[in-house]
Parts: structure tokens; sequence; C-alpha cells
């Protein structure tokens, strides 16, 4: 059962608006709450009992091998769909015979049940294959906004529209094993953090000099005696005076965009009318490996890209 439940006030019918100004053609209050189910894709075997065939070798004397059946493993017979539960506030402005409008809106969603195992906090030992279970959860939030401003100067009727979405998602509970240091657990665990987190070193700018290089932390194995003026020059993140994976430290944000952006654009004169719509996005990292400049031996796109091309 997935109960949702919604309610709007429209404020400019009141008569503390509606009798004391005539600037908003509208204002309307939201909100709205509700839960949803969603399926998991899962395997057959999180239910069903029973053994797989043919399965393992047994010996059985000597020169004597035959092939068994081997248990499935352990079942699950409660794994269910996953659920979201969203909530939303929002407002509706309309100002001036609707030439400018506002429609803003927040929200939040939960999800839980996320499939996951157990392999990662049991023992090997256990000595059974687990069955997915509804142990995760993670949340989304955000905003959107939406500006809009129409007019008509003579015969020509022109209107702007303006929209703008930020979200982001976080890991809530991850099912996981403790981790072996405050290091491991800083680098990797996932759990009640931000997803669109990218690692790397951070670069302090180019060495300038062969006297720089050399009383530098090492960074390349080789006392720094590889290196050249001109070179990248990394940061000793944890201060031991080696530039290794220990130094990697959260510097850009993942593939995904946090922030999405556009404009509609709309004249009409005369019967001809002209649509435009422009789009964007931002928040996010986009990699460009430091070798594709040379692929194909510099026959590649590679200089181009580098030039914005």
């Amino acid at each position: 059962m997935f109960p949702a439940v919604s309610a709007g006030w429209r404020i400019s019918e009141e008569n503390f608006i509606k009798n004391n100004t005539d600037i908003f053609d509208n204002i309307k209050l939201r909100a709205s709450y509700g839960i949803i189910g969603d399926k998991v894709d899962a395997s057959p075997a999180n239910y069903l009992e029973g053994y797989n065939y043919p399965g393992d070798r047994f010996v059985f004397g000597k020169d004597n091998v035959v092939i068994g059946a081997n248990d499935k493993g352990l079942i699950n017979p409660n794994f269910t769909w996953y659920e979201s539960r969203l909530s939303n506030f929002g407002i509706d402005l309309s100002m001036w015979q609707g030439k400018l409008g506002v429609e803003f809106d927040v929200f939040y969603r939960k999800r839980t049940g996320l499939k996951a195992t157990l392999s990662s906090t049991l023992p090997t030992s256990f000595g059974a294959t687990l069955p997915e279970m509804n142990l995760n959860s993670d949340s989304h939030r955000g905003f959107e906004l939406v500006l809009s401003y129409k007019n008509r100067i003579g015969e020509v009727f022109y209107e702007v529209k303006g929209n703008v979405t930020y979200t982001r998602k976080k890991n809530l509970y991850r099912e996981q094993a403790p981790y072996r240091n405050a290091y491991l657990n800083w680098r990797n665990n996932g759990e009640d953090r931000w997803q669109n987190i990218g690692w790397g070193y951070k670069a302090l700018g180019q060495f300038s000099s062969y006297d720089e290089i050399l009383s530098s932390p090492i960074q390349d194995n080789h006392g720094n005696t590889t290196l050249m003026p001109g070179d990248i020059k990394l940061q000793d993140f944890n201060g031991d005076g080696i530039i290794d994976e220990l130094d990697q430290q959260p510097i850009n944000r993942d593939g995904t965009p946090d922030l999405f952006f556009g404009m509609n654009l709309n004249v009409q004169w005369k019967g001809f009318d002209l649509s435009m719509m422009l789009q964007g996005a931002s928040n996010y990292t986009y990699e460009i490996q430091y070798k594709e400049p040379f692929l194909q031996k510099g026959l590649g796109n590679g200089y181009k890209m580098f030039t914005d091309r």
C-alpha cells in the first residue's frame, strides 16, 4: 500500500490579498507527501530453495568421481521492492496580468530497501551463498525555479522563460565491513556521504627549476631525478615527503551534473514565429585523459580538443 497526499492554498483568492492589491493574479502554495514502491532487479534464487545440478564433483573410492548436486544457498523470502518517500513544497506566482510568473519547488526523496548482501560483513567461513536483502538507503534533495516574462509591443509578442534545477544525491546506510584504519574509512566509506565526489592528486603548479624539484617531496619513485622544470608539482597531502596514493583527496565531482539550467525564447509577429531553446549543465567533472593529445602519433583530435575546438 503506497499512500500519497497533496494540498494547495490559493492565497490570492483570500480577501486580505484580493481586496488590497491588484499586483497578483495568482498566489498558490503547494505541498505533497507520498510513498512509492519500485521493483528491484532480483535473482529468483532469493526466493527458491533447491539444488543446482550438475554441481560439484565428489570422489567415492579410487578413480570413482561422480557429479552431484550442490545447495543453491540461503534464500530470503522477505525480499521485496524498495520504497521512496517523497516530499515537495512549492509556490506559484503570477503578477501583472500574467506578465511575470514564478514557480519554485523544493523536494526531498529518501529511498530505503535498496538491495545488498551481507557478504562484506560476514566472514568467509560462514560457508553459504548469501541472498540479496533490502538493506541500503540513499536520498536526493534539491530545488527547481522557473521564471517567465511575457509582453506585447505593438504587433510583436515575446516571451522569455528561464529555469534552473539543482539536485544532489547522498548515500545514507551502506552495508559494509568496518575499515581497518582511519585512512581507509575516510577514503572508502560511502555511508552518510555525498555521492558525487572525485578523488585525485592536487596540483600546486609547475616546477620552475631543478633546485625546486630536488627540494620537493618525492613524486616519481626515483628521487625526482626523472622530473624537469615545467612538470606538474603535486601536493604532499599527508606530509610524509612522498607523493603516493595516500595523498589523493577530494578534488572534483563525478560525471553526473548537479545543476541544470535552460531558457526558452519565443517571438511572434504577423503570423511568423521564432522559438529558441538553450540548455546547459554544471557542477560536474569531465575528465580528459592526459595521453589523448598524443594518440596516433599526433594525428588524432587530441590537440583540437585541448584548444577547445
